[in-house]
């Protein structure tokens, strides 16, 4: 019998997805900050190995449909088990990079969602060309996968979009509509949705089966979260205090991670140190 290989997210050439058939928190123990931060959302992870009081960032991407604005959605980046990716994301959520090797900014504002499929996902972060075949990480051209630690389990999870090889991921990233099981192992999940459900239900909307979309789908607006302005915030401000309170019903939501794909080591070392040091440095 012939073999099919089920698809993956591709980021080279020309586009062709089908579905299958079927940063800067600081923080002590003894801020203000670290007891509204719930123990699973901190960087003490027992798998890790190390033990940090510093909470996974939140960026928001803010989404236009047919050049209207849709609402903004909130996501966590799980920095305390994938901060390589994580950091990657956020600094192309907030463009602090700059320009990069074709002298356009590392940014994700003013990028289209390129590929939008119902049930199964929407890809965009193609920061040079908007079409699936361009995209550039904060490290350089590619970086590695860092470590296939969850599933691709359940509606809003973040996860890298690359070529058919390993270790090619860049800005390109994908939202999961619903539980894909058949890219476990291959792509990295790195985030999940915090808020803004029905903005993604807009999105699903705009989608066809081939990936096509109805109407163009923009990330006009784009940032980080910083959770550090808490303590800044004059309480007697009303709308200061409504937003203060917004962001804490963001950091204790108790919402759940996708399911492992496999138990860790107590000692994960995702990129080897010589790699991981020169693309710090920008070599």
């Amino acid at each position: 019998m012939p073999r099919f290989r089920l698809p993956s997210i591709s980021v080279t050439g020309p586009s062709s997805l089908s579905t299958r058939p079927s940063s800067s928190y600081v923080s002590s123990p003894s801020s203000p900050l670290s007891s509204l931060v719930p123990e699973a959302g901190r960087s003490a992870v027992a798998d890790s190995g190390r033990r940090s009081f510093l909470p996974n960032p939140l960026v928001h991407l803010d989404i236009s449909i047919g050049g209207r604005d849709a609402g903004r959605m909130v996501f966590q980046l799980f920095a305390d088990t994938h901060p390589i990716t994580a950091e990657n994301f956020r600094c192309l959520c907030t463009g602090e990079t700059g320009l990069g090797y074709w002298m356009r900014p590392r940014w994700y504002k003013s990028t289209p969602f390129h590929r939008i499929v119902p049930g199964f996902m929407c890809q965009g972060g193609d920061i040079h060309r908007g079409d699936g075949r361009g995209g550039e990480c904060i490290y350089g051209q590619f970086f590695r996968d860092e470590r296939f630690l969850y599933k691709h389990s359940k509606r809003g999870l973040l996860s890298m979009a690359k070529a058919r090889r390993q270790h090619t991921n860049n800005s390109q990233f994908f939202i999961t509509f619903d539980a894909c099981p058949w890219l476990d192992g291959e792509h990295v999940v790195f985030g999940q949705l915090q808020s803004g459900a029905e903005v993604l239900d807009q999105i699903e909307e705009q989608g066809t089966p081939g990936g096509w979309r109805k109407r163009p789908v923009e990330i006009w607006n784009c940032g980080e979260l910083l959770l550090n302005t808490l303590r800044e915030i004059p309480r007697e401000a009303p709308a200061a205090v409504r937003h203060q309170e917004m962001l804490k019903d963001l950091i204790i939501d108790a919402t759940e991670r996708p399911e492992k794909l496999y138990e860790p080591s107590e000692q994960v070392i995702p990129i080897p140190d010589d790699v991981y040091i020169k693309a710090r440095r920008g070599f």
